[in-house]
C-alpha cells in the first residue's frame, strides 16, 4: 500500500458484458496502520469481477481490508469473486479481512475467500528439506504467496513489490 491514509477503490459495472479485475498488495511494517476498502457494484447482466488482495505484516503492523461486492436485482448472469489473504510474520501483527457479498439476484455466481495467519510450518519444513535455510524458505514461501497477484499487475509495480520483499530483514 502506498501512502499513509486509507485506500479506497470503487468500480461500477453498468453495461452488459462489463468486467473488472482488481489486484492489490499490502506490506505492513513497524507500527503502520492501514485501511483498504474495495467495492464493486454489478448493475448490469452478464458482468464479471475479480478482486484479489494479498499482504504480509511484520512487527505491530495492522491492516483492515473491507471488500464489498454488490449485485443488484437485474444483474443476472453475474460472476464475482472476492479474495483477501494475509500472512502474519509477527505474533503482534494484526489484520481484519472482511468480505461482504450483497446479492439481490438469484441467477449469479458469487464467491469469496479469506485467510490470515502465519506461514504453514509443514511448508517451511518441506522447503528446508530441499536444502534451503529457514530464512530462505520463508522468503520463498512469501514470494510464492504473492504470485496470484504479481502476475497480474504492471511490471514496474511487480518489481517494486519484489524489491521490498527482498530487502525485508524480518523474513
Amino acid at each position: 500500500m502506498n501512502g499513509k491514509g486509507p485506500a479506497r477503490v470503487e468500480h461500477v459495472l453498468d453495461k452488459s458484458g462489463d468486467s473488472v479485475e482488481i489486484y492489490g498488495v499490502f506490506i505492513g511494517k513497524g507500527i503502520e496502520k492501514r485501511r483498504l476498502n474495495i467495492r464493486v457494484r454489478h448493475r448490469a447482466r452478464n458482468t464479471t469481477s475479480r478482486v484479489v488482495v494479498r499482504g504480509v505484516l511484520f512487527g505491530k503492523a495492522e491492516v483492515e481490508f473491507h471488500g464489498n461486492v454488490d449485485i443488484i436485482r437485474g444483474a443476472r448472469g453475474t460472476d464475482a469473486h472476492l479474495e483477501g489473504k494475509a500472512i502474519l510474520l509477527s505474533p503482534h501483527a494484526k489484520t481484519r479481512l472482511e468480505p461482504y457479498l450483497e446479492i439481490d439476484e438469484n441467477d449469479v455466481k458469487a464467491t469469496h475467500s479469506t485467510y490470515a495467519g502465519p506461514l504453514d510450518e509443514s511448508e517451511i519444513f518441506y522447503v528446508r528439506a530441499r536444502g534451503l535455510t529457514e530464512r530462505d524458505a520463508k522468503r520463498l514461501l512469501v514470494q510464492g504467496f504473492f504470485n496470484a497477484v504479481l502476475g497480474n499487475i504492471e511490471t514496474n509495480k511487480r518489481a517494486e513489490v519484489l524489491s521490498i520483499l527482498a530487502n525485508i530483514k524480518e523474513i
